[in-house]
């Protein structure tokens, strides 16, 4: 039947809402109208234009001060916790300067992650990526809990030209304790939270843009808004060098047993309650994306990704590459640090000859025919790997929820205007 890849569900007695996924379209058919091809039978063939820009995300290190509840990547004990050596470091360098050269239209910059970046004793490799920086004219942004940030500062103003983002992370300026466990019992969290907030006026005052990140639980959603009072009233929700993005505690690989985890929808029905502010961002919507944003009821999503797909790193629509310590590449963020993950040992020739996969539902046979196919895009391709079933299960769920309580809500709300 025509409706075989269409997902039908009751709007009212009298009405129904018929969704195609993989044309990302909307319909509403009274009972007697549910009859008969109203759709195409043909999916829209998105057409994936290869990104301009190249990110290359250093992780000189593994090691970190904290020991977040949450962190996937901490969680792993095989974690190699070294510190780059100089040879690996300048190993990295010149091949990303090679690639420049031969891809001269490219627009390449550089991260840096971890573990913690800013450890004191990397500040040695933190100069030496920061001289790169500036040597080929192109921007750095880091990824760091931000804990060192004030160590750093000074280095961060003077070169601010060449700076583009600082990411730190605050996850409640009321509970950050909950979830940020120093692993030295010396540190006050409670502390460091407030002289991050200090660092963040500073550097924002001299023109650099940070980027501040709050991964959102069942610990702390509740708190968000208290959250975004504190800082309006420090004036930094109406600074044009601060954006706060909001994103969701995962597991990917279902490892960590972490059992605090909201769903996709639940997180953002608590988002919508509210008026988002031009620089508060969202940086977590995967399988809702298309519906949420048809419903006009959050736009302001930060990742980019093709329409049915399920996150940037299995579309084309974003190019990075994290290299870690022993020259090892990943493309997705859940896998930096974990060799099996690898998908090249850092050269030039496998940099060159690397061709992004674009994966949809339609590359996993299990999806075939499923009706929800083109919202999910098969789902995380780590968790699919991992418990296909589990990762199943849970999109539906998500999927299910978001349309009992906040997709036909609003269709009602919408359709009642028009009636």
């Amino acid at each position: 039947m025509w409706l075989d890849d269409k997902y039908v569900t009751k709007l009212d007695d009298n009405m129904n809402i018929v969704l195609d996924s993989f044309n990302n379209k909307c319909y509403l058919l009274n009972n007697d109208e549910l009859v008969g091809d109203y759709f195409p039978q043909e999916r829209s063939d998105d057409s994936h234009v290869d990104c301009n820009s190249v990110s290359f995300i250093l992780a000189i290190t593994y090691k970190c001060n904290f020991r977040c509840t949450y962190c996937y990547q901490q969680h792993d004990v095989s974690l190699d916790r070294r510190l780059i050596s100089e040879e690996n470091l300048e190993k990295i360098l010149a091949i990303i300067s090679d690639y420049m050269e031969l891809n001269p239209d490219k627009n390449v910059d550089i991260g840096l992650f971890g573990g913690e970046p800013l450890l004191p004793e990397n500040e040695k490799a933190f100069d030496r990526v920061l001289l790169f920086c500036k040597e080929k004219r192109i921007p750095l942004h880091i990824t760091t809990n931000g804990f060192y940030l004030r160590r750093f500062l000074k280095k961060l103003i003077i070169n601010r030209k060449f700076i583009s983002s600082i990411n730190p992370t605050i996850d409640s300026t009321e509970l950050n304790y909950l979830t940020r466990c120093s692993l030295d019992k010396s540190q006050n969290c409670s502390e460091s939270t407030k002289e991050l907030i200090d660092c963040i006026k500073i550097l924002i005052s001299y023109g650099v843009k940070v980027n501040l990140a709050t991964n959102i639980d069942r610990l702390n959603y509740d708190k968000i808004w208290d959250m975004k009072n504190d800082l309006e009233s420090l004036d930094l929700l109406t600074n044009p060098n601060f954006v706060w993005s909001l994103g969701r505690v995962d597991d990917r690989l279902f490892e960590t047993g972490y059992p605090h985890i909201l769903k996709e929808s639940e997180l953002i029905g608590e988002i919508m309650k509210h008026k988002l502010p031009d620089n508060m961002h969202i940086a977590f919507l995967k399988t809702t994306n298309n519906l949420v944003r048809k419903l006009g009821i959050i736009t302001n999503q930060l990742e980019k990704k093709g329409k049915n797909n399920y996150c940037w790193n299995s579309s084309k629509e974003d190019m990075a590459f994290y290299v870690d310590n022993n020259l090892k590449t990943y493309r997705c963020t859940y896998t930096v640090g974990r060799p099996k993950y690898n998908i090249f040992d850092f050269s030039l020739d496998n940099l060159l000859k690397y061709e992004v996969q674009d994966k949809t539902s339609d590359s996993y046979k299990e999806c075939m025919g499923c009706k929800i196919g083109g919202f999910c895009g098969g789902g995380c391709q780590l968790s699919h790997k991992v418990n296909f079933e589990k990762c199943c299960e849970y999109e539906k769920e998500n999927f299910e929820y978001f349309i009992d309580n906040i997709f036909i809500p609003e269709v009602r709300r919408k359709y009642a205007q028009f009636c």
